[in-house]
């Protein structure tokens, strides 16, 4: 088995401020960040947002655990080995570990937290990431007891992970915020509100919660019983929760933008236009194309016909190949970048852009007697005469106008096919909730990457993969997913040939990449950002 620590989770360092606790410099040990909501929870197993994750990111502590340069490490595992067959991880935890309440912090933590996450009553919106563990689709669909998942303890310092199926990423996985431990006894203290106010934490990393005043402030001190007191660098952290990060009617910037120009928060990040104080040489701008956007297609039709049409390969190599994008490329802001592959070029493979490794790809773009072609070849395969009634579902977004880009398109594919798409335009919740229930026909949607790996994205189309929205199906792409789930040699080569694959599928059709912003000050180092999921790390912040 090839045993290795995967690089590239959080591979950006990032400089940031010297800011006083609650006011201006008032210390060299004190941290603050305005955060731009509220989390709904800090409790590892529920929470679902880039706000907890910033937080839990401080006082969790998994398995594995990002490092300051970036990669993946060991975390309150000293060690570990892996079955021949890839299918058993064991892990050796450090002796003597504890939470900052006293209580020791054992493998059976980690065991009551995997059972939580896969506990169908805990509704984890995280949990699938997790399905590579033995059993766990069973207990999460509740026809097996939590007992039965394939997570167990020999000892308090040995745990035991088997796997369904070997799985190369697991150790990226162990180190995000679901494969936290979790404490049965404190868990059970709190009586239902565990993770949903200061007193209802406890931490096994660098620090802990002092306290959490809802609507206004997470205050985080030193954890005294943290397992390696040379990490810790800051008197405390502030995570500010009071502000807005939208401009007041009247204003051009946000309330969070202005407290972090005169000082007051440590870093500012956005992922629409950037404002044009954020390139003063004060600050160090740092970019991530992370995102992209893409048409897609549900393949999940109750209607028979549209069933028929949106299924069928030929239908949509057709309007891929009615696909002009310079009719929209120069009206993009400068955080749009048209593109005609589907990984961003800020993800990785071992710390070295896949879009670099990848090279060129077979694209489709405008050629009319293609999509002529496809198109008629679609009608004589379906047997239909005319195609209508299809739509074209859209979110509403502030930063990024996809009914203008999309127009431009559409009005290409009604020249070319003699096809008419409506827009249909909704808010962002009811458009999540009719791509999750496949109340829809085709969407633009945008897809980021759960960690630093082409794989993140790619496993979006997966057969059975809970982030399936289109409900794609291939065996041949599922090959190439095997395989790289099998840590096979060639990684970037696998994934090419998936991208490669999904491109010929028409099965996601990209239009651009989008580019996330942070600005900091250069005074302190250490700190981290995921540029796939948003939460900044502040555990190894030094001024």
């Amino acid at each position: 088995m090839k045993k290795r620590l995967l690089s590239g989770l959080l591979a950006v360092l990032l400089l940031i401020p010297t800011l006083g606790l609650f006011s201006g410099c008032s210390s060299q040990s004190d941290l603050t960040y305005d955060l731009a909501g509220e989390p709904a929870t800090l409790d590892p197993q529920s929470a679902n947002d880039p706000y907890a994750f910033t937080v839990i990111n401080e006082i969790f502590e998994g398995l594995t655990k990002v490092q300051e340069d970036g990669s993946i490490g060991l975390g309150v595992a000293e060690s570990y080995r892996v079955s021949d067959d890839q299918l058993t991880y064991t892990f050796t935890l450090r002796d003597g570990l504890h939470w900052s309440n006293g209580y020791s912090c054992t493998a059976n933590d980690f065991v009551f937290a995997f059972q939580r996450l896969l506990n169908p009553r805990t509704k984890s919106q995280t949990a699938h990431n997790f399905y590579c563990i033995k059993n766990a689709t069973a207990v999460a669909e509740g026809t097996l007891e939590v007992d039965q998942l394939g997570v167990y303890a020999n000892s308090d310092t040995e745990l035991v992970i088997e796997l369904e199926s070997p799985n190369a990423f697991l150790l990226e996985l162990l180190s995000t915020a679901p494969a936290m431990p979790c404490n049965e006894q404190f868990f059970n203290e709190t009586r239902g509100e565990y993770g949903l106010k200061g007193a209802a934490l406890i931490s096994n990393s660098a620090y802990q919660a002092d306290r959490w005043i809802v609507g206004s402030y997470i205050k985080l001190i030193p954890n005294q019983r943290y397992h390696d007191q040379d990490q810790i660098h800051l008197n405390s952290m502030v995570f500010w929760l009071c502000y807005s990060d939208t401009p007041a009617e009247g204003e051009s910037q946000s309330e969070i933008l202005t407290r972090f120009y005169d000082g007051d928060s440590v870093a500012y990040t956005c992922s629409g236009k950037p404002d044009e104080g954020l390139f003063d040489s004060s600050y160090t701008l740092t970019t991530h194309d992370n995102t992209v956007w893409g048409l897609t297609f549900n393949q999940r039709s109750t209607d028979s016909v549209k069933q028929q049409i949106l299924n069928n390969q030929d239908f949509r190599l057709a309007i891929a190949n009615c696909f002009d994008r310079s009719r929209y490329q120069d009206l993009l802001p400068e955080y749009l970048t048209v593109t005609d592959t589907i990984i961003p070029p800020g993800v990785s493979i071992d710390g070295s852009s896949y879009r670099d490794q990848a090279g060129d790809m077979t694209v489709y773009g405008l050629n009319s007697d293609s999509a002529k072609s496809h198109y008629q070849a679609m009608l004589n395969t379906t047997g239909v005469q005319q195609v209508t009634g299809l739509s074209v579902l859209i979110a509403e977004n502030d930063s990024v106008n996809n009914e203008q880009y999309f127009g431009y398109l559409s009005q290409v594919i009604q020249r070319e096919l003699n096809l008419f798409l409506t827009v249909e335009t909704v808010d962002q919740s009811e458009f999540d909730s009719r791509l999750a229930s496949g109340n829809y026909d085709l969407a633009i949607v945008s897809l980021e990457a759960d960690f630093d790996h082409p794989i993140s994205i790619l496993e979006d189309f997966q057969t059975g993969s809970a982030e399936n929205n289109t409900g794609y199906s291939d065996s041949t792409l599922d090959s190439y997913l095997d395989q790289l789930y099998r840590g096979s040699d060639g990684e970037a080569g696998l994934c090419r040939l998936a991208e490669q694959h999904l491109l010929d599928s028409g099965i996601f059709l990209p239009l651009y990449y989008q580019t996330s912003y942070l600005a900091v000050n250069k005074s302190v180092s250490g700190v981290f950002l995921n540029p796939q999921n948003g939460a900044v790390d502040f555990r190894y912040a030094r001024f």
